[in-house]
C-alpha cells in the first residue's frame, strides 16, 4: 500500500508539472497512475483502498482523461484548457488522498465474516413495491418520456405527472431495489420475488429515458460484485467495454427519438460522433468542455456552494434553479432547451468553492468512499453494502455529471439507516446472515 501510495502520487506530481509546461502531455502519465491504481490497488486485500474502489478510482481517471484529449471538432468548439488540465490533476490528486488517509489503520478483509441476521428485507421489499406503484401513478397521469415522440423534450419540460414533485424520492428507491436484487443475486440467495421486484423497478427506470438514472443501480451492482467475487481484470474490461457499448447504443437511440433529429444528427455527423460510438464519446467529451467554459464565465470566482446546493434547494423550492440547470444559464444557453449541462466531479468542486475548495471536497469525498466501504467489510450487512455500492456509483457516474447535495443519495443514505436501525434491534450473536455474503482472504489476481 505504501509502495503504491509513493508511486501513484509521484505519477501525479509528475503530471501535474508536465501539464504547466504541455496540456496535452498529462494523459500518459495520468494513464500511468490509473494502471498502478488498477494493478496494485486491485489485488490488495485491504478494507481501505483496494479491490472495487481501486477500480472506481482508475475508471474515473481514465474515463476524466478520454474526455479531455482534444478533438479535431470537439463539442461547444473548444477544448480544455490548461486550467482544466490543472483542474483535473488536483482534484485526482486530493482524491487519491483522501482515498488514501481513509485507509490509514485499516485491516485486512477476513475469510468469512457474517453480519447478525438483516432485519429489513421486508421493508425493502414493501419500499420498492411502493416506488414501482408510485411511478406507475405518474406515467399514467403523465409523459412517458420513452414511449413519447420526443424523448429528450419529454425528459427536460414533460408532464411529470400527478406525483412528479416526489420522482426524486421514488427514484432512489427504484434503484435500491435493482442492488438489494444483484446483492442477492452475487450471494445465490434471490427469489422470484425479488426477481419479479427488479425486473420492474428496471421498466420504471427505463420509461424515464435517462442512461444515468438506470446506470446507477448497474454499477453499483456491478461494483459490489467486484468487492464480493473478485473477478479477474480481464473480465472487468470485457464488462465495461460492453456496457460503454450499451450506453452509447441507448444515447443514440434517444437521440433519433426526439425532436429535430435530423438536425442533431446533421451536428453529430459533422462532429465525427455518429453512431453508437459517436454517442459514448459525446457523452464523456461533454462535461470537460462544460467545465471549461463554465470556469471561463465565472472568471475564477466561485459560486459558494451554488451546484452543491441546488438540487436540494430545488427540492423544497421550484424557484431555486437546479445545479446542472445553473451551469447551462452560466455558459448563456436556454436550459428549456438543452437541460442541464453537467460540470463533472471536480469541476463542480471548483466552480462551487475555488481551488482549496476543489481540495477540500475531493479529499472529503475520497475518504466517505473508503470509510464506508470499512464500514461495508466491518458489517457486511445489507445496509451498509448497499450504501457503498451506491456511493461507488455515484462517484463513478459523476465523472459525466457531478457531485450535490441531492434528495437521491439522501433517500438512500435514510433507507440503510432504518435497515440498519432494524439490524440492531434484532441482534443474535453468531447467527448467519440471509444474505451470505463473504469475501476471500487473498483474492484473486488479474
Amino acid at each position: 500500500m505504501i509502495a503504491f501510495a509513493v508511486l501513484s502520487l509521484s505519477a501525479l506530481i509528475a503530471a501535474a508539472v508536465a501539464a504547466m509546461l504541455a496540456p496535452t502531455g498529462a494523459p500518459p502519465l495520468l494513464l500511468l497512475a490509473v494502471a498502478l491504481a488498477a494493478l496494485a490497488g486491485y489485488s490488495n486485500s485491504s478494507r481501505g483502498f483496494a479491490g472495487g474502489l481501486a477500480i472506481v478510482f482508475a475508471t474515473v481517471v481514465l474515463l476524466y482523461v478520454y474526455g479531455m484529449v482534444p478533438r479535431q471538432y470537439p463539442v461547444f468548439d473548444v477544448n480544455p484548457t490548461a486550467a482544466t488540465w490543472m483542474v483535473l490533476l488536483v482534484g485526482t490528486f486530493a482524491l487519491l488522498l483522501g482515498l488514501l488517509l481513509g485507509s490509514l489503520g485499516a485491516s485486512r478483509s477476513p475469510e468469512r465474516r457474517h453480519s447478525v441476521r438483516d432485519a429489513g428485507d421486508s421493508l425493502l421489499f414493501a419500499l420498492g413495491l411502493l416506488a414501482v406503484l408510485l411511478s406507475a401513478v405518474n406515467y399514467v397521469t403523465g409523459d412517458i418520456p420513452l414511449l413519447s415522440g420526443d424523448v429528450n423534450g419529454a425528459r427536460i419540460n414533460g408532464n411529470y405527472g400527478a406525483l412528479g414533485r416526489i420522482w426524486p424520492l421514488i427514484l432512489p428507491v427504484l434503484q435500491v431495489t435493482i442492488i438489494v436484487t444483484l446483492i442477492k443475486w452475487i450471494s445465490g440467495t434471490i427469489r422470484r420475488r425479488w426477481f419479479l421486484l427488479a425486473l420492474l423497478a428496471t421498466f420504471c427506470l427505463l420509461l424515464t429515458g435517462s442512461r444515468s438514472l438506470l446506470l446507477m443501480g448497474v454499477v453499483a451492482g456491478a461494483i459490489l460484485y467486484i468487492e464480493l467475487r473478485r473477478p479477474r481484470l480481464v473480465w472487468i474490461l470485457v464488462v465495461a467495454a460492453a456496457g460503454l457499448v450499451a450506453l452509447g447504443a441507448f444515447g443514440s437511440i434517444r437521440t433519433l427519438a426526439s425532436g429535430g433529429a435530423d438536425v442533431a444528427t446533421a451536428f453529430l455527423t459533422e462532429r465525427n460522433l455518429e453512431g453508437w460510438g459517436g454517442s459514448t464519446d459525446l457523452a464523456l467529451q461533454t462535461g470537460p468542455r462544460v467545465a471549461a467554459l463554465a470556469i471561463d464565465a465565472t472568471n475564477g470566482q466561485p459560486l459558494g456552494g451554488q451546484i452543491l446546493l441546488g438540487d436540494i434547494g430545488n427540492f423544497f423550492n421550484s424557484s431555486v434553479e437546479r445545479s446542472d440547470r445553473l451551469v447551462t444559464q452560466l455558459l448563456g444557453r436556454d436550459p428549456d432547451v438543452l437541460g442541464g449541462l453537467p460540470p463533472t466531479l471536480f469541476g463542480g468542486f471548483f466552480l462551487d468553492f475555488g481551488w482549496v475548495g476543489l481540495v477540500l471536497s475531493s479529499v472529503i469525498f475520497g475518504v466517505a468512499l473508503t470509510v464506508s466501504r470499512r464500514l461495508m467489510f466491518r458489517t457486511l450487512s445489507i445496509a451498509t453494502t448497499v450504501w457503498f455500492g451506491y456511493l461507488a456509483a455515484y462517484a463513478l457516474v459523476s465523472v459525466y455529471s457531478y457531485v450535490s447535495i441531492r434528495p437521491s443519495w439522501l433517500v438512500v443514505l435514510a433507507v440503510s439507516m432504518a435497515v440498519s436501525l432494524l439490524n440492531s434491534r434484532k441482534e443474535a450473536p453468531g447467527v448467519t446472515n440471509p444474505y451470505g455474503l463473504e469475501v476471500p482472504t487473498f483474492p484473486r489476481r488479474g
